[in-house]
């Protein structure tokens, strides 16, 4: 019968186009195999960022829980120790760091890692280990008061050490043209003060600017005064030959004389919020509080009169004194 035809017809090239489909499908899947081997075989280094294979879940485990052991036997399968995450762009060395796993970054730059790979942010491992904030999964490393635990912050001055010992950049900035230098002045504690001398003793620049403010800019609003005094030691030695314009002094002079984001000094900045001895710390460097805001052309004397505060008065006007400067009522 004509019906029964038709469908016997209908069915037949049902079949025909399901099996048409499943070869493609196969195919498909086979091709994706084989690009994946190759990326995963590909030199270290080669493609962009979009390209990169994201580590594999074994890889990120093992640096996860700091086994070296399990992680040199993957990478001795043939997996790329400069691998990034798609993501992230994160490699291996970047993960190790932020979960404080020393062993897994040691090996990870004796097989031959980047220390210096740029992640999406442009951070590199150095910008993690400076935010001491190793073991801890936040991205923001604005978030809270500074403050880290001791047992992270010890990793993290570890790992610093090591990365610096591979000639890590030390004054690499990411996309917020902050240096390694700038985080780690806004932490606090014990552990951050060591590690920015530490940073400091690698050759990191204290001129390097960050939202216009220079490193001692940022440690006076962060009221520390041992790290303003291992600015200056430290700055004291140096040239500052085209860091400031018209800088013709030592990198001290060039840091104390240097405006900052509102056109003040660090001294002005001192004055500004009442940190005395912090003014008195400046002023023994030979800071001067007679020079004028770039902006507003006020000097710290001026400030610190409008803001009725005798103390910081009292004492500028002390070094005026011993100065010769004129005071001017």
């Amino acid at each position: 019968m004509p019906t029964i035809d038709n469908q016997r017809i209908a069915t037949a090239c049902l079949l025909v186009a399901f099996g048409i489909l499943t070869l493609w499908w196969s195919a498909k899947v086979r091709a994706a195999a084989r690009s994946g081997a190759a990326r995963g075989s590909r030199p270290s280094g080669e493609g962009s960022l979009k390209e990169a294979v994201a580590p594999t879940s074994s890889m990120r485990t093992a640096v996860i829980e700091n086994n070296a052991a399990k992680l040199k036997a993957l990478l001795a399968t043939g997996e790329s120790v400069n691998e990034k995450d798609e993501a992230s762009g994160d490699t291996l060395l970047h993960l190790a760091v932020r979960w404080g796993s020393l062993a897994a970054a040691s090996l990870l730059l004796e097989c031959g890692a980047d220390v210096n790979a740029a992640n999406g942010s442009e951070c590199s491992p150095l910008h993690y280990a400076a935010k001491l904030r190793a073991g801890d999964e936040s991205e923001d490393e604005d978030e809270g008061d500074g403050c880290v635990t001791s047992e992270r912050a010890y990793r993290c001055e570890q790992l610093a050490e090591l990365l610096l010992a591979s000639r890590a950049d030390v004054n690499a900035v990411d996309q917020s043209q902050r240096t390694p230098l700038h985080l780690a002045i806004v932490r606090k504690g014990a552990h951050a003060e060591a590690l920015t001398r530490r940073l400091l003793q690698a050759h990191a620049d204290p001129l390097c600017r960050y939202k216009q403010q220079t490193s001692l800019h940022l440690a006076v609003l962060e009221a520390n005064e041992a790290l303003i005094t291992a600015l200056l030691h430290v700055a004291e030695a140096a040239t500052a030959a085209g860091a400031v314009a018209g800088a013709t002094d030592s990198c001290q002079q060039a840091l104390l004389d240097a405006p900052g984001r509102d056109g003040w000094t660090a001294l002005g900045l001192a004055v500004r919020c009442g940190h005395v001895s912090i003014a008195a710390a400046l002023l023994d460097r030979r800071a001067s509080p007679l020079l004028a805001n770039a902006r507003s052309g006020k000097t710290a004397l001026e400030i610190a009169a409008a803001n009725n505060r005798p103390g910081m008065l009292a004492l500028l006007n002390g070094v005026n004194s011993r100065t010769e400067f004129e005071v001017r009522q």
